[in-house]
């Protein structure tokens, strides 16, 4: 804003879009003999608000109002980059159908005064008079404003007017009514000083008030000399300048107690005022005033509105068959209460519970027996406390156990109650899966990915079940140890920046000017979360980051770092960076690649790299070797850290990264920095398997074709990273999106993706994320690691295997999957046949995952010797191979996903 938007957009990032606020503000008197209008003393009206959406709009609006003790005086400043027009013709019925602000005076009577001003400053002016019946009627023949003054400017369009504060039937002494509105149709934007929560401006009880100063209060106007830019957990810091002494109070209502967040006082002598707070806490109601003189000339205050919290469980789910590993409900949370936001918001503290209907054997964690069942004799209700509420899905942490059969079936209801209220009963169909534990891999490394252990006993838990690695993000050098001694590998990660969580790479930029990307016209260049990095930055804040994780390493043995960019640090690479340091570092890399050649500035030939195409594949190719050396960088820094507990089952220091490079497309490497370079920086590679295990195997033979044609020769280790159940549930038919496939949803999905996965070569297994683990996943992986131990040795020293080929007698696959509405690979056989080798053992899988009928496929493997070949997962042996007959047959029926161990003799 200046001021407003303070409040508007603090109100809508800390309460989210279901709050409404009634802002208030004092317009100043003017001082006698002023002349011309003393604009500077007047509180600035601006900061608005889109309707519906609530976000702040982004062409602003700006009134600044004041009064001689007749006359109210406006001026008026619209943002517009775009060309407006609109009729000079006075037509009260159609005038608001242009580009205008509308303003409405509202009395205690119910009247409303109301004043429209367009962008070609033409003014019409009505009143809209409350009959007894309650109906309005609009009387056009009140038209008392008088324009002084209009312009139209490249970017703006403002005007100058004044209104006799006796045909507004204005309350000197008390609060008026008042809200203005901006109908900005060349963006189709419609904004308001109040937050309105549907398109609708004649709406008085949502209006804001504004009062008439009086004499005493003199020349307080506030005047900010930048708009706050506010975000959830950021520290707020603005500048104020006022005329006379002023204090700022800024309180947040949180868990039903008044804190004062910060007050602020500017001293007699200074001129502004420098303010600075931390927003990190949520609330149930934001009051902010600015006092002057003793008087308050400004106040807002957001009382959120909302209803209580509803809560889903996920349709189908499994329930644990063991006692001593409770699986989560997955619970999907809807809710408006203040404080929150409809789909991430802060928490809020409120007593309420979770009610359980249950059927006998079935055990809820933390629960209390409240009495029977009205649905028979063999069920219970238990009642489970629960303090803080969210909006996000799956805060609540409902554990359920069952002490029935494996393969059980049943149904559970629940609801949610707190004081009067009573969510609707709902309810979930259950079944009951066992599993057991199982001998965690030697050197192939399962964890997860978004799992951060408290202690080693909560570890321990889940290592019974094949959880060898744990990811570590804090500085705690006895936790590392205890750890390592209890057997664990550790990697350092998930979402890794050097230095630590807060004060890593993305953060740099904030703090050092030097570490800011900049564009070819020597601009800052702006990411997801501020000021983009400068891949040549080696200043302060990169030496005290690498310092801090070396000694941390030194300590620990630490040896794997596992990062996590994805669009964090480098989202606008294609325009970045032309940083005086980038440039040196372009010159020498030119010395050294084009020996002899004349050096021509990228300042230069960027700008029409059409005219210089040698120079343009250049500055791609170098973009993407100085990116690949900001973390090469690290890694020699990293590089005599001595190993003296075996952190990771593999030698020398290794970083990795989620976000794989698309090596094959030179317009992908100029706009991101990653190429191959960049490639043979990382030593490993997570790869999300978050849809169906069709298109997870799909994308790695892909990704391997691409490889074999672009970086030949570069070796790069992939670990899987499947999610326990698919991102796309809730798609509707029809739908396309990264998670979306068109393959059938199946029970051992996710063993069929660790399957497909190691028979490709992935060198580990990183689950997604640990809150969706249910008794199905955890049976699936279960059963997927008692497999991989038997083949670990395969995975681990394996080449791919060429030649290996099977009949399709399902025909082809149309299509399986989309990326942001792309189909990405069509026209694939529907069998798929893929494999490695080490020596004289093969490991192949054979899968299908579409037609899901039975289906015996002949599948052709190459060579010469005699083998013997079995099913990893049961140890049958299903045929032999000889020189003359290199054809096994394989049944594809309730397995959908068949893992073949061949061994020469």
């Amino acid at each position: 804003m200046r001021l407003i938007t303070f409040c508007s957009i603090f109100a809508a990032l800390m309460f989210g879009s279901e709050l409404f606020g009634n802002p208030f503000c004092r317009i100043n008197p003017i001082p006698e003999n002023s002349q011309p209008i003393p604009w500077e003393k007047a509180v600035e009206i601006t900061g608005f608000a889109k309707v519906i959406s609530l976000n702040p709009a982004s062409e602003q609006t700006s009134l600044k109002l004041l009064h001689d003790g007749k006359n109210l005086y406006g001026k008026l400043i619209c943002q517009q980059r775009d060309k407006t027009s609109g009729s000079r013709i006075r037509d009260d019925q159609l005038l608001w159908q242009n580009n205008s602000v509308e303003m409405f005076f509202a009395n205690a009577a119910g009247d409303v005064r109301h004043v429209l001003i367009n962008s070609e400053g033409t003014v019409t002016d009505m009143l809209h008079r409350k009959a007894a019946d309650g109906k309005m009627i609009t009387d056009i023949s009140w038209s008392p404003v008088h324009m002084l003054r209009f312009a139209k400017e490249k970017d703006f369009w403002q005007a100058e007017f004044r209104i006799p504060l006796e045909a507004l039937d204005f309350d000197a002494g008390g609060n008026n009514r008042f809200n203005v509105a901006r109908n900005n149709f060349c963006r189709k934007e419609f904004s308001s000083w109040c937050p309105l929560e549907k398109h609708a401006w004649f709406q008085p009880d949502q209006f804001g008030t504004v009062s008439l100063a009086p004499d005493s209060v003199k020349t307080c106007g506030v005047q900010w000399d930048k708009m706050p830019n506010l975000k959830p957990n950021d520290k707020i810091r603005f500048t104020l300048a006022a005329a006379v002494p002023l204090t700022v109070s800024v309180k947040l209502d949180f868990e039903g107690k008044v804190k004062v967040i910060r007050n602020f006082k500017m001293k007699p002598e200074q001129k502004n005022m420098v303010a600075e707070f931390d927003s990190r806490i949520g609330g149930n109601k934001c009051e902010m005033t600015l006092n002057a003189a003793g008087k308050t000339i400004y106040r807002h205050i957001a009382r959120p509105k909302g209803s209580f919290i509803e809560v889903y469980g996920l349709p189908g789910y499994y329930i644990s068959g063991v006692k001593d590993m409770p699986t989560e409900i997955f619970w999907q949370q809807f809710h408006t209460l203040p404080g929150g936001e409809l789909k991430r918001g802060l928490r809020v503290r409120t007593d309420y519970e979770i009610l359980f209907d249950l059927p006998e054997g079935i055990t809820v964690a933390g629960g209390k027996n409240v009495g029977p069942s009205s649905r028979g004799k063999n069920r219970i209700v238990v009642a489970v406390p629960e303090k803080f509420a969210f909006s996000a899905s799956n805060w609540l942490k409902s554990r359920l156990y069952a002490d029935l059969p494996s393969g059980t079936k049943g149904r559970i209801w629940y609801q949610v109650r707190k004081e009067d209220y009573l969510q609707p009963e709902r309810y979930f169909d259950f079944t009951v899966e066992s599993f057991s534990p199982v001998v965690p891999p030697k050197r192939i490394p399962v964890y997860f990915y978004n799992y951060f252990p408290r202690n080693a006993e909560q570890a321990e838990q889940v290592r019974k079940y094949g959880i060898n690695t744990i990811l570590y993000r804090g500085f705690d050098v006895k936790w590392i140890k205890t750890f390592l001694q209890k057997g664990f590998y550790v990697i350092r990660g998930g979402y890794f920046w050097p230095g630590g969580d807060s004060n890593g790479y993305i953060n740099w930029p904030k703090w050092d000017r030097a570490a800011r990307a900049q564009d070819i016209n020597g601009n800052t260049v702006y990411g997801k979360g501020g000021p983009q990095i400068s891949p040549s930055y080696r200043g302060k804040y990169f030496v005290e980051g690498v310092k801090k994780e070396r000694e941390f390493a030194r300590a620990t043995g630490i040896r794997h770092f596992s990062f996590d960019m994805e669009q964090y640090i480098m989202p606008n690479a294609g325009i970045a960076c032309f940083r005086p340091e980038t440039l040196a570092r372009f010159e020498k890399w030119f010395a050294e690649k084009y020996p002899g050649e004349k050096l021509i500035s990228p300042k230069v030939f960027e700008k029409e790299p059409e005219k210089y195409p040698k120079y343009h594949s250049a500055w791609i190719a170098f973009k993407d070797y100085i990116f690949a050396d900001f973390f090469n960088e690290f890694k020699r820094q990293m590089g005599d850290i001595p190993d003296p507990g075996r952190s990771v089952p593999w030698d020398g220091v290794t970083i990795s990264e989620w976000s794989f490079p698309n090596v094959a497309s030179r317009e992908a490497i100029y706009n991101t920095m990653r190429g191959l370079e960049f490639l043979k920086a990382f030593s490993w590679f997570e790869r999300s398997a978050y849809s169906s295990a069709d298109v997870n195997i799909r994308t790695l033979l892909h990704l391997r074709e691409t490889l074999r044609k672009h970086a030949p020769g570069i070796p790069v280790n992939l670990i899987i990273c499947p999610s326990p159940e698919r991102l796309d549930l809730y798609a509707k038919p029809g739908d396309s999106g990264f998670y979306t496939s068109p393959a059938p949803k199946l029970e051992d999905e996710l063993k069929y993706k660790i399957f497909d996965a190691m028979a490709y070569g992935c060198r580990g297994i990183a689950i997604w994320y640990y809150p969706k683990m249910t008794a199905r996943a955890w049976r699936n992986l279960t059963e997927a690691l008692r497999a991989v131990n038997k083949i670990e040795h395969i995975v681990l020293s394996g080449s791919p295997i060429d030649g290996l080929s099977c009949p399709q007698p399902l025909g082809i696959h149309p299509k399986f999957s989309c990326y942001q509405g792309r189909i990405v690979l069509k026209n694939q056989p529907k069998i798929l046949v893929h494999g490695i080798r080490s020596g004289k053992e093969s490991l192949i899988a054979v899968s299908e995952y579409c037609d899901l009928k039975t289906v015996d496929v002949p599948v052709s493997i190459p060579g010469t010797r005699p083998a013997v070949v079995s099913d990893v997962e049961d140890g049958k042996e299903i045929g032999t191979l000889s020189p003359g007959n290199r054809t096994v047959k394989v049944r594809l029926d309730q397995r959908r996903c068949r893992l073949l161990h061949i061994k020469e003799q």
